[in-house]
């Protein structure tokens, strides 16, 4: 018996030793690997266990897995022969394929189909590669002719064309680029970049080679000489290769683009010869429309270039533009011929203009129409020239056929050329019979003789025996066409016409002249004897008038004759200075001047028939007048007295106060001067102040004069109004005065329809008020009243910077709410030095600048500021009291641009400002005349005095006589229109308006003379032309009455 191992040893005998039956394999005390199976036997409690060593028990088993392996062995050996002989049977006809397919490669034998012995899967195979060889060959054949195709298209382009390995060396060029440079294909293969481009040029564009390697296109022009020397133009594009996401190298493309760049330069030229050409000029395609503009024809029509791109050419045409030149324009075109003529064109704000217009068609080389080219010039103004010649001749046509004297004119031959109806009516011819004949059948046979070599004399010598108005004026003798001789006198002109002499007459029959004389002499001695006896009756009536109010009339008398003397020394001398050479200023101080001492001498009158005013037979004389310019005036008169005294005058009108007024404006001045005068002359210090505003209606006003003089107590107001009455006889001998002014001021106002009235303290001033009634003036308020484009300026002053330096608080005040008023912004100074100072920190638009005022006066001020070029350019407008030329020449000289005169009033100070900025410089400042000569009257709208006197000259006679003339001949004319208009004879009322026009245009009648030349167009139609009539009788009637105004008729025409 053996004891078991200790437990943990053996598995199998500690399972055992746990009662579990089991068999296993297991080492032995012995270490002799053995088979063992273990059973239990219940009954003894026993194991049983029977070994056997395992290489006893396995051995069968073992000998008989060798046997096996054996023949596996055998039968793996011959089945590996087996498969290889059946696959090398099966694979021949692959690698005979497989050699053909080496073969075909290796040379250059085009592919064929390979041999297919079975339909297996060899075959199937083989198959399979002859369609794909096929789609190969197919796919390289298209790749060859690709390849060529590429070629083709590489060799023969323009373009420049090559590929640059990363390393900067060729690989390939294009014919056209070794053409370029110079260089054979064999040449330019593999260069180096720097060596083919230079070092200079390979730098300069280095950077753009960088550019493309790290992936990015490059394009560039560039400038540069040529192998052969030649400058040229490249057009560089650099375009990268890549492959796995890395740079291979780049394509570079280059178009010579020298022709274009010439062509450009060409272009530039041709364009700055457009440019400085000074016609308008345009260019259109062929469906004309506008592709191009030069800055003149810009200038000329006002629109700018944008707005003339791409709109056909006949947008500038209008309404007056000429049907039959916009169809030859447009027939000209469609024939693609050119076109040359006038026509009418409008301007972008409205207006038009005379074009003198030359079309060209432009064509290619092929002879297509490509370009129409038209050139501008505006004629505007030689068709106006044209226009005022022809109106002269027919004005002078005019005078000629109304002259009452006879106008007969001559060649060199002495031929008759010109033979007026008064010549008519004095010789007994008629005109058509006359003209051609010798000038000697006019006269009598024994002056007739020498008549040539005497003229012939007269043009050599100029031989002037007696002036008359220039031209040499006889008496002599004259033969009727009936055969009688008259007197006549004549005066002869010599003048030549392009070198052609011609002799001009004019006769005047002296026979009645004659007989008058005689009769004449008669009349006066009759006449001079009851001149004699009316005169004693006079005066007998004059000493018994004297008698009744002698102390009146001595009184009246001696201040007639103390105010007289100087006064006719005042205007005796103004009108002889304003016979000399005169600047404008003086001419305008002078006229001041005259027209302060003609109201002066009215004044007077006025006084020295005060019983006429007492007696209320006193008329008023109407007109319609602007009573801003009154004011105006009113100021002008009076500013320089209240300067002497240091006072300051301020004017206020009321924005509600209508200014185009109908009533005496001579008596309101009259008023209103002796209104301020007194208030100047009773003030030592401080200010007068004119207030207008309506009062209860628009055309009632209330004037308001206040003043910080003297002051008046209440006893002596109540005397005030008396006539020759003053406060006390001390205020007479210090201030002077007559005493009548404030009495006939009063009766005035009342004869105006108001009343004059006081309010006044000793030591603190007075207030004089009254109200006047008026009327709406007659005339369109837009011709009264301040124009609208000087009203209407906001644009001109948004957002501008003013600074306004003045040292009065009212000033500063009315000053800074004007121009707020209309968009500026305004800084105020209170003297010179603070406007330095705010100068420096602000750029101003516009500097207003006070000339008196403390610390630095207002010319000290400019003359710093335009020290700095930052104000060189600046406007400073200088404002100031004090309007001598002295003063402006000194504000001028400080570098003052403008001068405005205080008060400054609105309209003034904005046209100011707006000549300064430049934005409105046709508009000139408002006149200082009267008001009858600045407002304009009624005269004015009718008849243009400087007309008439350029055609009539200046002598009132002559005048007188030529407009007597123009009232029969409108009297006469219109007579016969009526009848034409009766009879529908529309040719007779054409040929009398042309001839009516030519005698209106002659004495200034411009607005009748327009509507005459209307009327002779005949364009309207019966109903038209009745109103037309009608509208022209209205004109001649007001013309009439304007003349009468003028002193130049005695008489309206009233008309049915």
């Amino acid at each position: 018996m053996k004891s078991t191992p200790p437990r943990g040893v053996n598995p199998v005998i500690d399972r055992i030793m746990q009662g579990q039956e089991e068999s296993g394999i297991f080492v032995d005390l012995l270490q002799t690997e053995v088979l063992t199976s273990v059973k239990k036997v219940n009954l003894a409690g026993w194991y049983v266990a029977a070994t056997l060593p395992t290489a006893e028990a396995f051995f069968p088993i073992q000998q008989a897995e060798r046997h096996i392996l054996g023949v596996i062995l055998l039968m793996t050996l011959i089945l590996s022969l087996l498969i290889a002989w059946i696959l090398k049977q099966q694979l021949s006809h692959l690698h005979t394929a497989i050699k053909c397919l080496n073969t075909m490669a290796d040379s250059d034998i085009p592919p064929r189909p390979l041999t297919i012995a079975k339909n297996d899967e060899i075959g199937s195979l083989l198959s399979s590669v002859n369609h794909l060889m096929t789609t190969l060959g197919k796919r390289e054949e298209a790749l060859k002719q690709s390849e060529l195709f590429i070629r083709t298209v590489t060799e023969n382009i323009p373009s420049m064309l090559a590929y640059w390995t990363a390393d900067l060396h060729c690989s390939f060029a294009n014919k056209a680029y070794c053409q370029w440079f110079d260089h054979s294909v064999t040449q330019i293969h593999n260069i180096a970049m720097q060596d083919l481009l230079g070092p200079e040029l390979f730098h300069a564009i280095k950077h753009y080679i960088h550019g493309v390697l790290e992936g990015k296109e490059q394009n560039y022009e560039r400038s540069l000489i040529k192998p052969d020397g030649k400058q040229a133009y490249l057009l560089a594009q650099y375009i990268p290769h890549f492959q796995a996401e890395k740079i291979q190298g780049f394509f570079v493309l280059l178009t010579d683009i020298t022709a274009i760049k010439q062509g450009e330069e060409q272009l530039k030229l041709s364009d700055a010869a457009l440019k400085a050409i000074s016609q308008g000029v345009l260019i259109a395609d062929a469906n004309r429309n506008i592709i191009s503009v030069n800055p003149p024809l810009l200038a000329i029509t006002g629109f700018s270039s944008e707005e003339f791109i791409g709109r056909n050419c006949n947008f500038l045409q209008g309404p007056l533009s000429s049907p039959e030149t916009i169809t030859a324009i447009r027939n000209a075109l469609n024939s693609e011929k050119e076109f040359n003529g006038e026509i009418i064109n409008y301007r972008k704000d409205g207006n038009l203009f005379w074009n003198d217009l030359s079309i060209s068609p432009v064509f290619n080389e092929k002879g297509i129409l490509t370009n129409f080219i038209g050139i501008t010039r505006d004629i505007t103004e030689r068709k106006n020239s044209e226009k005022e010649i022809l109106n002269k001749q027919e004005q002078l046509l005019g005078m000629i056929n109304t002259a009452m004297d006879a106008i007969v004119s001559a060649d060199a031959q002495f031929n008759i050329i010109l033979f007026n109806p008064a010549a008519e009516k004095l010789f007994g011819y008629s005109a058509k019979d006359i003209l051609g004949q010798p000038i000697e059948c006019l006269l009598p046979t024994g002056l007739a003789n020498g008549h040539r070599e005497e003229m012939i004399q007269f043009a050599k010598n100029k031989e002037k025996p007696r002036q008359m108005q220039g031209r040499s004026v006889r008496p002599v003798v004259a033969r009727h066409q009936q055969g009688h001789d008259f007197p006549a006198e004549i005066a002869i002109s010599y003048l030549e016409n392009n070198g052609r002499p011609i002799f001009t007459a004019m006769i005047r029959d002296l026979t009645e002249r004659k007989l008058l004389d005689e009769a004449l002499m008669q009349f006066a001695a009759t006449l001079e004897l009851r001149v004699i006896e009316r005169t004693q009756e006079l005066e007998a009536a004059k000493r018994q008038a004297e008698n009744a109010n002698q102390a009146k009339s001595v009184f009246l008398a001696n201040m007639s004759h103390e105010i007289r003397t100087p006064l006719n020394s005042v205007l005796g001398m103004a009108h002889l200075a304003q016979l000399t050479e005169l600047t404008p200023k003086q001419r305008d101080y002078l006229q001041k001047i005259t027209l302060s001492g003609t109201l002066l001498l009215d004044l007077i009158n006025d006084i020295l028939d005060f019983s006429k005013i007492e007696a209320g037979k006193l008329d008023l004389n109407t007109v319609d007048f602007n009573l801003s310019d009154l004011i105006h005036h009113i100021s002008g008169l009076i500013q320089h007295k209240a300067t002497e005294k240091g006072l300051i005058l301020n004017i206020q009108i009321d924005k509600n106060t209508p200014l185009a007024l109908h009533g005496d404006d001579l008596r309101i001045k009259q008023v209103l001067l002796n209104l301020l005068s007194n208030s100047i002359k009773f003030t030592d210090s401080g200010s007068i102040t004119l207030i207008v505003h309506p009062y209860k209606d628009d055309y009632t006003l209330q004037f308001s004069i206040i003043d910080t003089g003297i002051g008046i107590t209440p006893e002596v107001q109540k005397l005030l109004f008396q006539s020759f009455q003053q406060a006390d006889n001390s205020i007479t001998r210090k201030y002077g005065g007559s005493g009548l002014g404030l009495a006939i001021s009063r009766q005035l106002v009342q004869l105006m329809g108001g009343e004059l009235s006081m309010k006044s303290e000793l030591g603190k001033g007075s207030e004089f008020t009254f109200h006047i009634v008026l009327n709406k003036a007659e005339m369109a308020p837009s011709v009264l009243e301040i124009p609208d484009r000087v009203k209407n300026n906001e644009l001109f002053f948004k957002d501008k910077l003013i600074l306004l330096a003045d040292d009065h608080i009212f000033n500063q005040q009315i000053g800074s709410e004007l121009l707020e008023l209309k968009g500026a912004k305004v800084i105020l100074a209170n003297n010179g030095q603070e406007a330095i100072q705010l100068a420096q920190q602000y750029h101003f638009d516009a500097i207003l600048m006070d000339v008196q005022m403390p610390e630095m006066d207002g010319i000290t001020a400019s003359q710093i500021l335009r020290k700095n070029p930052d104000y060189d350019a600046v406007p400073i407008i200088a404002m100031t009291a004090n309007i001598s030329a002295e003063y402006r020449q000194r504000c001028s000289q400080a570098g003052m641009n403008h001068f405005i005169g205080k008060p400054v009033q609105a309209e003034k100070l904005y046209l100011a400002l707006m000549i300064c900025f430049r934005q409105q410089t046709e508009l000139e400042l408002p006149s200082s005349a009267s008001s009858k000569n600045i407002a304009p009257s009624t005269e004015g709208q009718w008849i243009n005095q400087q007309e008439l006197q350029s055609m009539l000259g200046e002598e009132i006679t002559r005048q007188r006589k030529y407009c007597e003339r123009f009232s029969d001949a409108m009297k006469n004319g219109l007579a016969t229109i009526d009848d034409a208009l009766a009879n529908n004879q529309l040719d007779l009322i054409k040929t009398e308006c042309h001839r009516l026009k030519a005698i209106a245009n002659t004495v200034g009648a411009l607005p009748l003379g327009e509507l005459l030349a209307k009327l002779e167009k005949n364009e309207h139609t019966s109903e038209e032309l009745k109103q037309a009539i009608a509208q022209l009788k209205l004109h001649v009637q007001h013309s009439c009455t304007a003349l009468k105004n003028m002193d130049l008729l005695d008489h309206s025409l009233e008309i049915q």
